[in-house]
């Protein structure tokens, strides 16, 4: 296995160096990620922000419960979406896990590609 060291970076947004830590760099390898990030960070999180604001929610009814909802895509077929629960239902199922140890995410979060801000030494989803 690779003996990772911190390594310092330059921001492509903003310019400033940024750590790129150890611990970083062995979950980017677990992840099998080849390069490593472009942006410090602030400006990670700061493009995260603006995607999430002009992200488009569509209001859906679910075609297994018929409970309302919303999604952060244009459906093809607005008929032909579940809610959350269901959807996490049926990914159970499909998994086989009858006992249903999908866990959705809490209400008040959505599913993200990349985690909220992490301390320095913790390993981030790259750009």
């Amino acid at each position: 296995m690779a003996d990772f060291q911190d390594k310092t970076l330059v921001c492509r947004d903003c310019g400033k160096d940024f750590v790129w830590t150890s611990g970083e760099q062995k979950f980017f390898s677990e992840k099998g990620f080849t390069n490593p990030p472009t942006r410090c960070p602030d400006d990670r999180k700061k493009n995260k922000e603006q995607r999430k604001s002009t992200r488009v929610m569509t209001t859906i009814n679910c075609k297994k419960c018929g409970k309302q909802g919303e999604v952060p895509f244009l459906p093809k077929d607005p008929n032909d979406i579940l809610c959350s629960d269901c959807f996490y239902e049926e990914r159970a199922a499909q998994k086989g896990l009858a006992d249903n140890t999908v866990t959705p995410p809490a209400p008040s979060e959505k599913p993200q590609s990349e985690p909220e801000e992490t301390p320095a030494d913790e390993p981030v989803n790259p750009e």
